[in-house]
């Protein structure tokens, strides 16, 4: 029979070996992509009254300016980025002091199971910044898009957590408009409630 010292040390190790396979939330952002990227944004030249668009992949993927032909327009998304992510780099997106600024985040905080409420959190903590280092910037929170698991690359994603984060962003909506909730949601959706396959070749992008 073994000793309960043993014991205790065998599950001491098996505690710390879990304790390794779950990351912390907060440390999902600092990936080598995300580092280079925050780095040649710092290298950008600087933009008085900018309209930025801040987020992840999808945000990311876009030519903002070319699209809306928009000189103002900066893209400032980090493809794989999450909510957290934001907020470390939120600072130096506000120091130019933007004229408008737009979030499109969350659908990664959801397939990396970082709670809801945390994730809430966050959106609140980029409208307090945004509103104290930019008081007349008009912020734009966008919703989280639906997905489509028919692709099965991103079936992991949930709709519920979907619903409750864009249900949240629509509840900061200001009287004055310095806070404007944009529905995406709903105008991607096809006749099954999942994204449209005319607008994705994956399922998410």
């Amino acid at each position: 029979m073994r000793s309960p010292s043993i014991l205790f040390l065998l599950l001491l190790f098996v505690v710390q070996c879990l304790g390794q396979q779950t990351p912390k939330p907060d440390d999902n952002y600092l990936r080598p992509y995300y580092v280079q990227k925050v780095s040649q944004h710092k290298l950008l030249p600087k933009m008085k009254n900018a309209i930025v668009f801040v987020g992840d992949s999808i945000t990311d993927g876009n030519e903002w300016a070319e699209q809306l032909n928009c000189s103002r327009c900066q893209n400032r998304g980090v493809s794989g980025d999450i909510s957290a992510g934001v907020l470390a780099r939120l600072d130096d997106i506000l120091a130019e002091k933007p004229a408008k600024i737009y979030f499109m985040i969350g659908i990664n905080d959801i397939s990396r199971n970082i709670p809801n409420e945390t994730i809430i959190a966050n959106y609140r903590e980029f409208v307090r910044r945004t509103k104290a280092a930019s008081p007349k910037a008009k912020i734009y929170l966008q919703s989280v898009l639906p997905t489509n698991d028919t692709f099965r690359k991103f079936a992991d994603k949930n709709d519920e957590s979907i619903k409750i984060l864009n249900d949240a962003m629509r509840g900061m909506v200001t009287a004055d408009n310095s806070v404007i909730y944009i529905d995406l949601h709903k105008a991607f959706l096809d006749g099954a409630g999942r994204l449209d396959k005319k607008y994705t070749n994956d399922g998410l992008h």
